[in-house]
């Protein structure tokens, strides 16, 4: 038996997903958040980061965004942040690790669908 469509986007396997590679990580320096860029096999002025807490304060890399580490912020601003680094042509996104907290859940899912 055929199963209908899906009432909502947020039930599909892979939500909306960039061009580019997203990758979810936490870092403690920017050292090692280098390293995993080129782990990844970009170099850092490739990499579009998204970030919260751990600020880069280098011009290593090429592009560095800033989202409140507040769920109903970030919530708002991660799609249309994910769209522009898209129209930037950016070819790796690095995401900076969410809490792993029950008011966090359905933003760590969706970002976890972009990077599939």
């Amino acid at each position: 038996q055929a199963i209908g469509p899906l009432r909502s986007p947020g039930l599909l396997e892979k939500h909306y997903a960039p061009k580019a590679r997203v990758i979810i990580r936490s870092w403690k320096t920017e050292k090692e958040l280098v390293q995993a860029i080129g782990v990844a096999g970009f170099s850092p002025q490739e990499a579009h980061l998204i970030v919260h807490t751990e600020i880069p304060r280098t011009s290593l890399f090429g592009h560095i965004s800033v989202i409140p580490l507040d769920a109903e912020a970030y919530a708002r601003a991660i799609y249309s942040e994910l769209h522009q680094r898209d129209e930037a042509e950016a070819r790796l996104i690095v995401v900076e690790q969410l809490p792993d907290t029950s008011d966090w859940e359905g933003i760590n899912d969706r970002l976890r669908r972009a990077s599939a």
